[in-house]
């Protein structure tokens, strides 16, 4: 189980930063800010024109942002075709344990010995 889940976080995260382009959500970090800057210092001035511009151009940002946003989650996809296969799997072993591999048993400090499957406390079970 230790061996799945690091393996699962270790491909998640190398997918990550792998897809992830962090040098260019700086840049746009960079440009909303100095934007920002930009436009409260046109609504100090009162400059309607150069506010209207900015806010153009700051929807501009906005659309580049949410198109960054949506790149963000191929890498989610990618990592459940090696995840979900898991946890189904795990789901399996722990639900079913007598037609698993390897039955599967849990020590908990006050309780003991139990099978996951086992109750605890009324409905609460491992």
């Amino acid at each position: 189980m230790f061996f799945l889940a690091g393996s699962t976080g270790l491909f998640s995260a190398v997918l990550r930063t792998k897809f992830r382009d962090t040098e260019q959500l700086e840049r746009l970090q960079r440009k909303t800010k100095a934007l920002q800057e930009r436009l409260q210092t046109a609504r100090n001035e009162s400059n309607d024109e150069e506010m209207e511009r900015l806010r153009s151009e700051q929807r501009g940002l906005m659309k580049h942002q949410a198109e960054m946003v949506k790149g963000s989650f191929r890498p989610m996809v990618w990592s459940l075709l090696v995840t979900a296969p898991v946890f189904i799997w795990l789901r399996w072993v722990f639900t079913s344990p007598a037609t698993a591999i390897v039955p599967v048993a849990f020590f908990l400090p006050v309780v003991g010995h139990v099978a996951w499957t086992a109750t605890v406390v009324g409905p609460l079970k491992v």
